[in-house]
């Protein structure tokens, strides 16, 4: 068990990846997803790919490093990079075929000179500055940039492109300040082209623009922070209303003790209880990159429930005050800094509020002992949603392939099953396995079948039992004459949790969260669906 981790939500990734292409292409725009730093610190290998499956055209980077680590990764889509010396091996990047963004005339004259060493073409994008005044070719330049490029066979200029200064901002100052931007990136691009350049694909729109200056979309946007759920806007549109925060930061309750009223914790004795009651510790400090000044603004988030964090924030860990500890938070217990909401946690966006930094430091700030885990998360609001969700992963399965349902009673598995048989196309309405232990559905079109089954009952135990170390579920579920071969079909085993090593060293998990979507309405139908592949990928 990590006690300290983030957890990175690969199908919200894709569905910001599929929001973003979609209001791309109805201006007939391409799509550059940004995967610097890291993915944001989301693990750029990872998202890139799903990026990659969901739309995106192209990927962006800052440093050669980055671009390498996505070519080794077998990520053979253009990347574009951008923050290059000369003096590095700029030969092993285009052969590589990694495009180069030009922001001197400097790097102009080497990225000539690589394309004449290697002897092939060499895709360049110039940079140009129209306003940030940070990197970027200054128009006095322009004409001496785009000449030495057009005169250079080897080289093939993709474009130009150029990054806003307050695209975030809506006052009229920062709308202006857009408004001009764009007027000098016409201009850049017509320069370009009297220059005898063709620029093809041009691109300013970073994640602020996209969501709201689609005059910005120019032939290709630029995203980032947008495509990991973080909303850069001081007011929200209709478009950034629709992305989803891919990234949790959670740690585990080591210790809840008792302190007295008027009693400090932490250094300095900060905060005092003002009753008697409970503490609890979490093993998250300023090391682990949770700064210092979150004293005051955080709410760690326990099985639904908030709870203040109290004291100064240690090199290690922070305090947490847990009131009378009605809720019996206990050592083990998970406790979120920040994540999606759909569990009622503060997101990055809040608590960057509360500190006084932006959402995108939060994100990537998460490091040292915190260990990355990677996964797919839905809060679905209804049982069609559950039995929908339980068909899009229906249709992506093949023979061979366990699924281990693992939640409380009600938690929706049956229904998510339903969904399973209606991706796989199997016969037969599936229900509840409560009553048979195992029960087979043939396809209708002659893919593996449906075998549903009640892990517990399989080994003669109850939902609230363990797991016999010495059973043989394969043996067991053979001895019930299927018709299928097992490696030729689909098992789905409910009650699965604590079960899946002997049902099989490579198996798809789904975790049912009901309580903690309900804690803020017991009314409510939603439940939080987890799912990811353990044992291969």
């Amino acid at each position: 068990m990590d006690m300290a981790y983030t957890e990175i939500n690969l199908d919200a990734i894709a569905s910001n990846t599929r929001v973003l292409c979609d209001a791309a292409r109805e201006r007939g725009a391409q799509l550059m997803a940004v995967v610097k730093a890291d993915g944001y610190n989301h693990g750029a290998v990872d998202v890139a790919r799903v990026m990659v499956d969901n739309g995106a055209d192209q990927l962006g980077v800052a440093t050669l490093a980055e671009a390498h680590a996505l070519r080794d990764a077998g990520i053979d889509v253009p990347v574009l990079c951008w923050i290059w010396s000369p003096e590095q091996d700029v030969e092993a990047a285009v052969s590589r075929g990694i495009t180069l963004g030009v922001p001197s005339v400097r790097h102009a004259r080497r990225a000539v000179e690589a394309a004449d060493v290697v002897g092939g073409e060499v895709p360049v994008t110039v940079k140009v500055d129209t306003g940030l005044n940070r990197s970027g070719v200054d128009e006095a330049e322009w004409v001496e940039c785009f000449g030495l490029l057009a005169a250079a066979p080897r080289v093939r200029v993709t474009g130009v492109f150029s990054h806003f200064s307050c695209a975030d901002g809506g006052d009229d100052a920062a709308v202006a300040a857009t408004d001009a931007q764009i007027a000098v990136f016409e201009r850049a691009i017509g320069c370009a082209r009297e220059c005898g350049l063709e620029v093809p694909v041009n691109h300013i729109a970073n994640s602020p623009a996209v969501l709201s200056r689609p005059d910005a979309y120019f032939d290709m946007v630029r995203p980032g922070v947008a495509l990991y759920g973080i909303d850069p806007l001081e007011e929200p549109t209709e478009l950034s209303a629709r992305l989803r925060p891919a990234m949790s930061w959670a740690g585990r309750v080591t210790v809840v003790k008792p302190i007295a009223r008027g009693e400090g914790t932490s250094y300095g004795l900060t905060w005092v209880a003002p009753t008697d009651g409970f503490t609890a510790v979490v093993p998250i400090g300023y090391a682990d990159g949770l700064v210092r000044a979150a004293q005051g603004a955080l709410e760690v988030t326990i099985a639904g429930r908030r709870y203040p964090q109290v004291g100064r924030v240690c090199m290690d860990q922070i305090v947490v005050w847990l009131g009378d500890n009605a809720h019996g938070v206990a050592p083990g217990d998970e406790a979120v800094v920040f994540g999606s909401g759909d569990r009622g946690e503060m997101t990055a966006d809040q608590l960057a509020r509360g500190v006084g930094t932006i959402a995108y430091e939060l994100v990537c700030s998460p490091k040292g002992r915190t260990v990355r885990h990677v996964l797919r998360s839905r809060r679905c609001e209804s049982m069609a949603d559950t039995q929908a969700l339980g068909r899009e992963i229906g249709a992506q399965l093949v023979a061979g392939d366990v699924i281990i349902l693992d939640g409380p009673l009600g938690a929706g598995k049956t229904t998510f099953t339903q969904g399973v048989a209606q991706g796989l196309q199997v016969k037969g309405r599936v229900t509840s396995p409560t009553f048979v232990i195992a029960r087979e559905h043939r396809s209708l079109v002659g893919g593996p079948s449906l075998v549903h089954v009640d892990a517990y009952r399989l080994f003669g135990e109850d939902p609230e039992g363990h797991s016999d170390a010495s059973a043989d579920p394969w043996g067991a579920l053979d001895a019930l004459d299927l018709d299928s071969e097992l490696d030729e079909a689909v098992v789905v085993a409910e009650w699965g949790g604590g079960l899946v090593e002997a049902l099989s060293d490579s198996y798809v998990l789904v975790s049912f969260d009901r309580e903690s979507a309900v804690v803020a309405d017991p009314e409510s139908e939603a439940r939080l669906i987890t799912w990811r592949r353990v044992g291969r990928g």
